[in-house]
């Protein structure tokens, strides 16, 4: 079976064997999308109400296991489980390294927490880009990331979820290709990108209004003035 239609641009490639644990009868990336999207949704319910969306509980490999299952066991035979094989194209760690790499994760979690090394929407964008690099499993790896650092910032550290440049469009669009280029840029140690899209309302940021810019614009003028009359 093969889906038709585009892929998400930047999304994890499915293979054959992938697409094999489909659960429902879809026929396109439209309608995998919106299986997907619902499943999404009362995988976040879950989480929200869960005893064990806590610190230190959430950071271990059982819980984003859980999660990713939650997520997506609707729709894929194989959701909760740390995908199998490597890509032919530079994604993720190599398979045998994703549950050292998660712990590994954990430690630097609960570490950089205690220490209050990173402030809370930071600390949560710093996670997020690690579970993306990590790449645990075959697909929903960005959405996961994305919900997970939410989840720290409702649960642990009793804030508003990130708004992610006003959300993460499957489509193609400049909003996906700047975050994708923000996630590269985090890959090779350069969060600066990253942490503006990650914070920003809106995607690219909002211009200062035309009016403030005329009002600053008399303002110079009138200087100028001032300075031919001294």
């Amino acid at each position: 079976m093969a889906l038709t239609g585009a892929h998400a641009p930047g999304a994890t490639p499915l293979s054959d064997d992938d697409i094999k644990g489909l659960k429902p009868p879809l026929a396109t990336f439209g309608e995998l999308n919106e299986a997907e999207a619902a499943n999404i949704l009362r995988g976040q319910e879950w989480a929200l109400r869960s005893r064990t969306t806590k610190v230190p509980q959430m950071f271990s490999d059982d819980y984003i296991l859980s999660l990713h299952k939650r997520m997506y066991g609707d729709v894929w035979g194989w959701a909760g489980e740390v995908r199998p094989h490597n890509y032919d194209i530079a994604i993720g760690v190599a398979h045998h390294n994703i549950r050292p790499e998660l712990r590994r994760l954990r430690d630097d979690s609960i570490y950089w927490i205690e220490n209050s090394t990173y402030a809370p929407n930071e600390l949560a964008i710093r996670v997020h880009h690690r579970l993306v690099w990590i790449h645990p499993f075959r697909n929903g790896n960005g959405r996961l990331s994305r919900l997970y650092a939410d989840l720290l910032m409702i649960k642990h550290f009793k804030e508003t979820r990130l708004p992610w440049g006003g959300g993460v469009p499957s489509a193609a669009s400049r909003q996906r290709e700047d975050y994708n280029a923000a996630l590269h840029d985090a890959d090779l140690g350069d969060f600066t990108a990253l942490l503006t899209f990650c914070k920003a309302k809106t995607w690219p940021p909002a211009q200062a209004a035309p009016q403030e810019e005329e009002e600053e614009e008399e303002e110079e003028e009138e200087e100028d003035e001032d300075d031919d009359k001294a």
